[in-house]
């Protein structure tokens, strides 16, 4: 793991210190030239550091997601799957033309053990959306699933539409930014509401909402002063509305606002004076 610049600019003092032939060097100014050069050395080693640890990472998840039969391993696969592709499935792996382009399938995957074995959600984009594969996607994927997977293992797939989410919040703007509305002065869009599109457009697939981030989110937006959240509710397939109350991982995988219950409907602006 990475040291701090301060832990490295400390030890190179230290090393300074134990060396009588830099003894001359006994300026206190923390704008010393000799100090400010040991300054720019200990940074230059803590980003040599940081890069190890990055590679260091990158290099363990890679070997993770070549090691068959992890979590990762099985992510790995679902995501090479190409639709229509000719494809060779064998004991050491799964082969494609060198030559064939089709392009993959799954635009989000996540793999996670469950009492009864694997559960698996997936999802394709359209255009720039998130989306569940069509009947033969999923049979054809499926099916190449099962060629894959380790006997025994039994594999649950989720490929559901997003779950809906209805929020209700109360903005607390600046009128010299923000109109009644809720429209900027300066740009004209709906800043708070474009701030919470970006949240949900930016969570890691099967990651979990944190009801205090999104808050923290929409404060970020400019000309806002305060947000308060009075109902944050999600909906998955058929199931009835549940409330959330502090987070929650959606069960396909992924959010969307309810086209039902719009922002534009559900978000109250009051004046911060």
């Amino acid at each position: 793991m990475a040291r701090t610049i301060n832990d490295i600019y400390q030890q190179m003092l230290a090393a300074k210190e134990a060396d009588s032939r830099l003894s001359v060097l006994t300026s206190n100014s923390l704008a010393g030239i000799w100090k400010l050069l040991l300054y720019v050395a200990a940074a230059a080693v803590w980003a040599v550091e940081e890069q190890f640890d990055m590679f260091k990472a990158e290099l363990t998840d890679l070997l993770e997601s070549k090691k068959p039969g992890t979590l990762k391993w099985y992510r790995q696969q679902a995501l090479n799957y190409r639709h229509g592709a000719d494809v060779m499935v064998d004991g050491y792996g799964v082969f494609y033309a060198a030559a064939d382009e089709t392009p993959q399938l799954l635009a989000e995957c996540s793999v996670r053990e469950s009492g009864t074995g694997l559960v698996i959600k997936v999802a394709k984009l359209v255009g720039a959306t998130l989306a569940p594969l069509d009947a033969g996607e999923y049979d054809a994927f499926t099916y190449y699933m099962s060629l894959i997977k380790y006997a025994g293992t039994p594999l649950r797939f989720i490929n559901s539409p997003p779950n809906k989410l209805k929020l209700q919040a109360v903005v607390y703007y600046d009128p010299l930014y923000i109109a009644a509305t809720g429209t900027s002065l300066q740009t004209g869009t709906k800043l708070v509401e474009q701030a919470v599109e970006n949240y949900l457009r930016e969570l890691p697939f099967d990651g979990r909402l944190e009801v205090n981030e999104l808050i923290a989110t929409m404060r970020l937006a400019e000309g806002v002063r305060d947000v308060y959240i009075s109902a944050i509710e999600h909906q998955f397939a058929d199931d009835d509305y549940v409330r959330i109350v502090t987070s929650h991982i959606a069960e396909s995988g992924y959010f969307a606002i309810d086209t039902a219950f719009p922002l534009a409907d559900n978000l109250t602006y009051t004046p911060y004076v």
